[in-house]
């Protein structure tokens, strides 16, 4: 202003009068430029307002936003909260029902929880549909009849707490569907798979996880076999000879697989016709491994959730992926090797059990072997199990052993507490059988547990126990060519008698005689007391049993060379197989199975095909002898017996016949009133009460023997002064011939009748 100002006092006059003017004109101007000025800043003020309350409100915004989501992390927190709580509630009410500090009043809470679940999974239980007598269906397909109020609030319990998990498991539904839509374009590591398996698959989810994982482990088979392999296959199903080699076993376990299921309850359920077509096309796949116990199990259940030909690869997965090749086979030899590694580490892990098993002769491995050929089916809830297989179809063999601790660790207080070996056994049985806590048994499988074995060194000691297996067979041949037998009650070794007898009765008045003389064994068929030569060996014979299945009647013998031969009626050899020890005794079942105890404390089970067996741990002592009490198998095992289902073999019952470990089961012998049992190196013989419904059979009778005959072939009759009835051989009437006569004085007839 001031610059223009000066210039206009330099000007000329004559241009004073164009400057005033202009000047005029600019004052003119200047008024209306001020007012438009002052218009502008009016509305800038406006909108500063504006802005400062466009910032107030954003300002509030973020604050009510990060509010609000503080106030979602607490309900979700505490939503977390509250279904803990209703979890750890169910699972309190599971427990305590049932027992006298339970109060009944609080089921309404549960009816509550059930109605409310419901409303979310409407395939829950109701009240009404476990009432007394009715049959519930489950999502699975499993039938469910409860006849009374406390297992059926029990099954209510497990399915409320199972819903709970599943809801935490829905956690990770995007985390599932992002793994699995990875695992499709094939860039999912296993690592992921693992920590998600591990974290739990929604229900679901599952049959897609599963589905997923097999093709991971069978893309390459699939591809050299071409994409109609399993057409192929079952097709061939009633024409190869494979087949009918497996034929007769799988027919004859198709109706026993599953049966409480609705897809395998019958004959001719669907489910039924699938099983059947995947465990012929598996045995027509691997031949040398062929259809072996627990197979069925294993796909039924896999056919729950999967089409047949992906049962068939799930199949496949387990058996040349996830488990060693001969886990199946060679008498269960992966399975035997699995279970010495389970105790080396329940040795490390749970010291305290380790000799708590210890100190009262328990083997776990009796308990074991049927966790791991099933895989835990019928072993652990039905729920459990699933996620344990979730588990293993991605961590393989380790997680079987992880399991079979955690399971133990689980309950190591309750176990400890028990000083019965027979309430020991039972609790091995029931407790596994009753948990349903998944997410702690997880914990303690892979948090609890560390530092682990890796996989490497479970493959190592697999390699090292498998050696000392082949060592003790070939030691166990070799030891056999000398004929010389192992005294297990005085545990040194003496020479055999050069001469001996033994004899079985067939049908239709017919006898099976074993006569062995100086390592050659001969068995004569004796009708009327009149022998002929049945068969000749040139071993010797250390058992014989006479079976009469239902196709045909055969006799078996067992040798020194640890063989089973099975002989048909005509003398022509039906089979042969190889024992893992030298053999103590040899019974016929019924449902066409022999049994053979061994010298390593082990029962071998024959099946009615006469090629698939399995064998049962007892105990480290060899098993003498057995008895057939009703469906009930007696097994002399050192100084016990150990009752087992003949169904099952799952253990019944055991007691101690002796509380001196010097003295062994010898002979046993069912007869009217019970079971007589003799003793190695005693001149007493004690009758047990085999009807006992609680707790282990008691002694009712002791006997005396005249002498020490040393067994117990039979008691007939109901008399005190029992007649032992044996063969005789007679040189000077060259026969066999039957001599009965008073073997036994009664000693100590206490409450015999």
């Amino acid at each position: 202003m001031w610059f223009t100002r000066s210039r206009a006092q330099t000007m000329p006059s004559t241009q004073g009068t164009a400057i005033e003017k202009s000047r005029a004109h600019s004052h003119d101007s200047g008024i209306a430029v001020m007012g438009s000025v002052s218009s502008s800043n009016i509305d800038f003020a406006s909108c500063m307002d504006h802005v400062t309350e466009f910032q107030l409100l954003s300002d509030l915004y973020n604050e009510t936003t990060q509010k609000a989501a503080v106030f979602e992390v607490e309900k979700q927190s505490m939503q977390q909260a509250l279904a803990s709580l209703k979890q750890d509630y169910v699972l309190l009410a599971y427990h305590s029902i049932g027992s006298t500090l339970y109060d009944y009043r609080n089921l309404s809470r549960i009816e509550e929880l059930l109605l409310e679940a419901c409303k979310a999974n409407p395939a829950l239980p109701t009240i009404e549909s476990v009432a007394p007598g009715l049959c519930h269906i489950d999502q699975f397909g499993f039938k469910h009849v409860f006849m009374e109020k406390v297992p059926a609030m029990q099954y209510v319990c497990r399915q409320l707490n199972y819903h709970y998990v599943n809801e935490t498991f829905l956690k990770n539904e995007n985390s599932c569907r992002k793994v699995l839509d990875n695992v499709a374009n094939g860039k999912i590591l296993m690592r992921t798979l693992k920590e998600l398996a591990r974290a739990g698959i929604p229900a679901d989810y599952r049959a897609i996880f599963w589905s997923f994982v097999v093709r991971m482990s069978t893309n390459e088979l699939r591809d050299k076999q071409g994409l109609h392999y399993f057409l192929d296959l079952k097709r061939m199903v009633t024409k190869a000879e494979v087949s009918r080699t497996f034929h007769e076993q799988i027919a004859k376990d198709l109706p026993r697989t599953l049966p409480t299921n609705c897809h395998f309850s019958h004959g001719d359920s669907e489910g039924i016709d699938k099983l059947y077509v995947v465990l012929q096309s598996f045995c027509l796949h691997c031949p040398e491994i062929g259809y072996c116990q627990g197979m069925n199990f294993i796909a039924a259940i896999s056919l729950l959730f999967l089409r047949s030909e992906e049962s068939f690869w799930f199949l496949v997965t387990i058996t040349s992926g996830l488990l060693p090749v001969n886990y199946f086979t060679g008498g269960l030899q992966g399975v035997l090797i699995t279970q010495q590694i389970i105790q080396e580490l329940i040795k490390q892990k749970l010291p305290a059990m380790y000799n708590h098993f210890k100190s009262l002769d328990l083997d776990i491995a009796g308990i074991t072997i049927r966790w791991l050929v099933g895989l835990f089916y019928d072993v652990v809830p039905f729920e459990v199990m699933l996620h344990i297989w979730d588990c293993f179809l991605v961590d393989g063999q380790k997680a079987l052993i992880r399991f079979s601790l955690a399971l133990l660790k689980a309950h190591e207080k309750q176990l400890l507490a028990i000083s019965e070996y027979s309430q020991l056994m039972d609790a091995l049985k029931v407790l596994p059988a009753a948990y349903c806590d998944i997410q702690t048994l997880v914990k303690i499988a892979y948090k609890d547990l560390k530092p682990f074995p890796k996989r490497r060194d479970i493959s190592i000691k697999q390699s090292y126990y498998l050696k000392l297996f082949q060592k003790a067979e070939a030691k166990t041949r070799k030891r056999t060519q000398s004929l010389v037998c192992f005294d297990a009650s005085l545990g040194r070794e003496r020479s055999c008698l050069r001469q001996s007898y033994e004899a079985v009765l067939g049908n239709k008045g017919a006898a099976w005689v074993l006569e062995t003389l100086e390592g050659k064994s001969t068995v004569y068929k004796v009708i009327d007391g009149v022998s002929s030569s049945f068969i000749t060996v040139d071993f010797s014979v250390t058992c014989i049993a006479y079976c009469d299945f239902t196709s045909r009647s055969v006799v078996a013998v067992c040798t020194s060379e640890c063989k089973l031969l099975v002989f048909g009626l005509v003398g022509e050899e039906l089979s042969t197989v190889s024992l893992k020890d030298v053999p103590f005794c040899i019974l016929s079942l019924p449902e066409d199975r022999i049994v053979v105890g061994l010298a390593d404390g082990s029962v071998m089970v024959l099946q009615a095909d006469l090629q698939e067996v399995f064998y049962i741990h007892l105990g480290s002592h060899p098993v003498g002898c057995f008895s057939l009490v009703a469906d009930k198998l007696w097994c002399g095992c050192g100084n016990r017996v150990i009752i087992l289902d003949t169904r099952s073999f799952d253990v019944v019952n055991t007691f101690q016949a002796s509380h001196r470990t010097g003295k062994h089961v010898n002979a046993m012998t069912a007869g009217e009133h019970g079971v007589w049992i003799s003793l190695t190196s005693s001149t007493m013989i004690t009758l047990w009460n085999m009807m006992a419904m609680v707790g282990p059979p008691q002694p009712v009778v002791a006997l005396l023997w005249e002498r020490d005959l040393g067994t117990v072939i039979s008691c007939p009759g109901s008399q005190i002064g029992t007649l032992i009835s044996r063969w005789t051989w007679s040189h000077s009437q060259n026969k066999w011939f039957s001599e009965t006569g008073p073997a036994v004085t009664t000693y100590g007839l206490l409450g015999y009748e």
